[in-house]
């Protein structure tokens, strides 16, 4: 029997998972709120570059000029993790990584994240066993625009080129034969890409993003008998397209230099 053990957060974590939730929310809407002033933003024109000054004690405020190279890293199941955090049933971004080059206001960006699972089951007594294992990689490719808002917020929006690859194999064996049933899809796409970046300083960074990815998938499966392949079954083969939205609730830890 497994037992979960819990064991007591330290205070910052503690706060931290409080806040956590809130600023979750805040980051959806503050995304919603970007989408109808970006446009309002290029009517009303691009904002001095010369620094504003609240009063003599406040910090200045300067647009930021995106350039460089970023790397970033899927932190939002390590958050999970780390603050005990319960399982929701809002989709996550599956790009594990991602890369930016940026060239004054525009970017290239690239991403890519896999799963691989592999499980055994077998019963006491019987020398049947059942092998599942479950695979994915997801890529990315596109072009964007860097919008700076403020010193420490950024906007970002493009178009982006995707490609997927899902698999399962299913291998049943026992006495009389082996039976192996696999399945795949492979798949591409396109859509539109639109996230916000908050700076704790000159290299370190928050990001997140919502999108839009229309794709055409091809399905394929069939089943194979070790022993008796005049049973084995003719491929199968769905052709078909459907609508991946993804809500801004995934978290990047991004570096820049």
């Amino acid at each position: 029997m497994l037992v979960k053990v819990r064991y007591p957060l330290c205070p910052a974590a503690c706060k931290f998972q409080m806040i956590y939730p809130v600023f979750m929310q805040f980051m959806l809407r503050f995304f919603l709120a970007m989408v109808m002033s970006t446009c309002s933003i290029h009517l009303f024109g691009q904002v001095s570059d010369s620094t504003v000054m609240v009063d003599s004690t406040s910090i200045p405020t300067k647009k930021r000029v995106p350039s460089g190279h970023e790397v970033g890293i899927n932190a939002t199941f390590f958050i999970k993790q780390l603050l005990d955090l319960s399982e929701n049933d809002i989709a996550t971004s599956p790009y594990l990584f991602t890369y930016r080059m940026a060239i004054g206001k525009w970017g290239i960006r690239a991403g890519v994240g896999g799963t691989n699972q592999r499980t055994e089951t077998s019963e006491e007594g019987f020398a049947d066993t059942e092998t599942q294992q479950d695979y994915s990689l997801d890529a990315r490719l596109g072009v964007e625009r860097l919008l700076p808002v403020g010193k420490r917020w950024m906007v970002n929006f493009g178009l982006d080129a995707t490609t997927r690859l899902v698999g399962n194999v299913n291998i049943i064996e026992t006495g009389f034969d082996r039976v192996e049933t696999t399945t795949s899809t492979t798949g591409f796409g396109f859509g539109p890409v639109m996230g916000i970046q908050f700076f704790f300083n000159e290299h370190l960074s928050l990001y997140t993003e919502g999108s839009f990815y229309y794709t055409f998938f091809t399905t394929t499966t069939e089943r194979d008998f070790t022993n008796f392949p005049q049973f084995n079954d003719e491929e199968e083969r769905v052709e078909g397209q459907e609508l991946l939205n993804n809500l801004p609730a995934t978290l990047w830890l991004v570096y820049r230099f």
